[in-house]
């Protein structure tokens, strides 16, 4: 159901919104690229890409409509527009520095409190 007021969030929704966010953030795409300027360890990309991660857009679109509902969804999007002004890449610094409050950090706040997203304690803190 591709139907926006649907509450269920689409992969077809989500790539939309990751296609037009690659077209404002050079490299965005590119794993080449972003890994490298994450600022995440090898072991905390292998532990990302194990959980949310995959090959393609549509597959990672896919993973994370599963863990957002309506509401979740339309505030991220509200958020992602001030990260397509700033046209920087996600980085470790800037989805977890509250102080920085980066638009980055924003968009990760409105993600964890969907009511879908489940991570243990340990979790959160082994990606700081």
């Amino acid at each position: 159901n591709n139907d926006v007021t649907s509450s269920e969030v689409t992969e077809v929704e989500v790539k939309a919104v990751i296609e037009r966010l690659a077209e404002s953030i050079p490299g965005l795409l590119d794993p080449d690229i972003l890994l490298v300027q994450s600022g995440f360890t090898l072991t905390q990309q292998t532990s990302l890409i194990a959980k949310f991660g995959s090959n393609d857009v549509s597959s990672f679109s896919r993973s994370i409509a599963g863990f957002l509902d309506r509401q979740t969804f339309e505030d991220m999007k509200t958020k992602l527009q001030m990260v397509e002004e700033r046209k920087e890449l996600p980085t470790r610094d800037r989805l977890f520095s509250s102080s920085e409050s980066h638009p980055w950090y924003l968009v990760m706040k409105t993600f964890m409190k969907s009511p879908r997203v489940v991570l243990e304690h340990r979790a959160i803190f082994g990606l700081k």
